[in-house]
């Protein structure tokens, strides 16, 4: 396979940023919902027995079918969005800003580099029957949005999952879990260096522990070379790339009882705060420090866990934060110092809606729904 494209550079001048969502009268101050770490409307969320209110405020309309992803572009204070129908889109106030299509692909993972400017889908085929290979794209900075400057092919696998830039301050690694590449390592993690100029088809490393289809890896807050990962096989896996044995802690599974019993589906992670869900309903908290067993397990009763999404607080590891929750019968918030959980009141003639993504930003929380809309919810404690 040849080399693929490079990867555009920043620009020096970049355009003014496009504007953010609009938002109501009383809504909270730009950095209120900062989900990495404790903000002041998050910090009286956090109070053991305060209400928590989750109001739906605005919904945004353009994709044809479920909207999987959504990214966040703190440079420009834009919303990134993908879907099934193969869109890739920078929101404005209320419409699109830009968008492009992705001709024999959408994204079913996505994610924003900001040292490199640039942004990373996985790419699954649109159709079955096309005679086109999964694919990991590569976005390039624009004027008004992003435009494709190289891929990456991957001839031999059936599905990429999912992708996450790892290390981004310095910009060099990117992982994605890609399914089924030969019998012999079946389910991979592989890691691609994005400084590599030119850009390879080839991954640097190559991870294969996992023993059924891996569906989510997240990034460590503060550690640059750690990551964690997400499996059908049940367990949560910790990583070090630096380590001769890379998967340096198994977070659960059917052998140590501590872990999950079903399918993980979803990873989140701030400080050393590492939640997990998946299959059999539940949240699971741990503190990276000492992963031998969570320190939280919070029943979320409301269906099968489709994505977790934390803003920080300040606390303890693992016993600390207010995590958005989708499942498959709606979204509920979740504050970990007293283990509350709230869901939210369906939308009006939507209240089947389920989030295959979740974002915080500075205007509040927001979900990719599988009715082709995405939606912002206000969330703080009254």
């Amino acid at each position: 396979q040849a080399p693929m494209a490079q990867a555009q550079p920043r620009p020096n001048a970049p355009a003014a940023p496009a504007p953010a969502p609009k938002a109501p009268a009383a809504a909270a101050p730009r950095d209120a919902y900062a989900p990495k770490q404790p903000s002041p409307l998050m910090e009286a969320l956090a109070r053991p027995g305060a209400p928590i209110l989750a109001t739906h405020q605005q919904s945004l309309s353009f994709h044809k079918g479920q909207v999987f992803t959504l990214t966040w572009d703190a440079d420009r204070s834009n919303l990134i969005s993908t879907g099934k129908d193969g869109y890739v889109v920078t929101w404005g106030d209320d419409a699109p800003a830009h968008k492009i299509l992705l001709p024999q692909h959408y994204s079913c993972g996505a994610d924003l580099n900001p040292s490199t400017r640039t942004v990373f889908l996985a790419g699954v085929k649109r159709e079955q029957n096309d005679a086109v290979d999964p694919a990991i794209f590569i976005l390039g900075q624009q004027q008004k949005g992003w435009a494709e400057v190289g891929s990456i092919t991957r001839k031999d696998t059936k599905i990429v999952a999912s992708v996450k830039c790892i290390d981004k301050n310095n910009g060099n690694w990117l992982a994605a879990c890609e399914n089924l590449p030969n019998a012999d390592k079946k389910h991979v993690i592989t890691i691609y260096d994005v400084n590599r100029t030119p850009l390879s088809s080839s991954p640097v490393q190559s991870f294969s522990d996992h023993s059924d289809f891996i569906t989510c890896v997240a990034a460590h807050p503060l550690l640059k070379d750690v990551f964690f990962s997400g499996s059908r096989d049940n367990t949560v896996r910790m990583w070090d790339k630096r380590a001769a044995a890379p998967c340096v802690a198994v977070l659960g599974g059917k052998a140590g009882g501590e872990g999950h019993s079903m399918m993980v589906t979803c990873v989140d992670a701030f400080d050393q705060t590492l939640l997990s869900a998946g299959i059999e309903k539940v949240l699971y908290s741990w503190d990276v420090r000492s992963p031998a067993r969570p320190v939280l397990k919070v029943p979320v009763n409301h269906g099968a866990v489709l994505k977790v999404s934390a803003a920080a607080t300040s606390g303890l590891p693992g016993q600390s934060g207010i995590v958005a929750v989708s499942s498959m019968k709606g979204l509920s918030i979740v504050r970990l110092q007293d283990q509350k959980v709230e869901k939210t009141a369906a939308i009006p003639g939507r209240e089947k809606a389920a989030y295959h993504d979740l974002e915080w930003t500075p205007q509040g929380l927001w979900g990719a729904a599988d009715d082709g809309n995405i939606d912002r919810f206000d969330v703080r404690s009254g």
